[in-house]
């Protein structure tokens, strides 16, 4: 084949069942031996290659990788997305306490100071419209887009007015509410003030205060911790009253040991209704006892924060 030539499509399924064939006769050892000297070649190649051609190959690969991402529709993008998180989970697990930390300190200080150009947020911001577009992102809710019809709106009105307003209905309306709402915090849809980066998990994880921010920053620096992430899950209880509810925990830790821990970010003097905290709290550690994990609250002390004259 001359300089410049390419094989034909016909050409390459020929060479590809060639290959198939020759390396199936090859015995385990040998195949080993030839990929790591490959290996070994394509690593001194690149060591070696001037920075032209680094450059280039940077670019290219960079726009490959584009082309690839723009060509998927959304149930696509989405089933990627899924398979990208767990086979990067499953290669963490495969790596020691020791090099998770020496990676995680490294993207640190990589990403530490650094800020998008105004390029580049643009082409972020475009790509989001069109990701909302496709119902990529915010697909979460099923009116994205709709509006009630006239209609719709006067048979919800004629609904509200002749409901039985009556103690028990409410009563049902509260705990559907409750799991509903429950729910969506679970999913982080709801009352996100903000979102943690965690390099040990290689996912956003969202927050609801500045303690819980806190506390995944703690987690993150803590040789022992494996992996941690939002709850996603709810735990009933019921008021004093009989009424069924559901609450959020707020962490779930891994640790290398393989046990599991649920967190309670709480104030040392939480805002909230004590007995009703004591009945979260009561249903919390009832949920972890059965699970074999265990319960705790972290409180200004565990976060490093200073206490206030009252809470000391």
């Amino acid at each position: 084949m001359k300089k410049g030539e390419h094989r034909s499509e016909e050409q390459k399924a020929q060479h590809s069942r060639f290959m198939k064939k020759y390396w199936a006769t090859l015995e385990a050892k040998k195949k080993a031996e030839m990929a790591a000297n490959s290996s070994k070649a394509g690593k001194e190649y690149w060591k070696n290659a001037s920075q032209e051609v680094l450059c280039l190959k940077s670019k290219m690969s960079s726009k490959n990788t584009l082309a690839f991402w723009q060509q998927l529709s959304p149930e696509e993008y989405k089933a990627h997305c899924s398979k990208l998180t767990v086979g990067l989970k499953k290669y963490q697990k495969t790596m020691s306490p020791e090099k998770r930390a020496a990676i995680a300190a490294k993207l640190r200080v990589i990403a530490t100071g650094r800020k998008h150009t105004a390029q580049t947020k643009a082409k972020i911001s475009k790509r989001s419209k069109e990701l909302w577009k496709e119902g990529v992102l915010g697909s979460h809710t099923g009116m994205r887009g709709k509006h009630h019809s006239k209609g719709t709106k006067k048979r919800m009105r004629e609904i509200q007015l002749t409901a039985d307003h009556t103690t028990a209905n409410r009563k049902k309306g509260y705990e559907k509410h409750s799991k509903w709402m429950a729910d969506q915090i679970a999913k982080g849809d709801l009352w996100s003030q903000g979102f943690y980066y965690s390099f040990k998990n290689g996912i956003q994880i969202p927050f609801q205060s500045s303690y819980e921010a806190r506390a995944f920053k703690i987690l993150e620096n803590m040789s022992g911790v494996f992996g941690f992430d939002r709850c996603h899950f709810s735990i009933p209880y019921k008021w004093p009253d009989g009424s069924k509810h559901h609450y959020i925990p707020d962490i779930l830790v891994e640790w290398h040991d393989g046990t599991k821990e649920v967190i309670e970010v709480k104030p040392l003097h939480p805002f909230e209704d004590l007995v009703k905290l004591q009945l979260k709290t009561d249903a919390g550690k009832s949920y972890c006892q059965l699970r074999g994990w265990h319960f705790n609250f972290w409180t200004e002390r565990e976060l490093g924060l200073k206490l206030h004259k009252e809470s000391k």
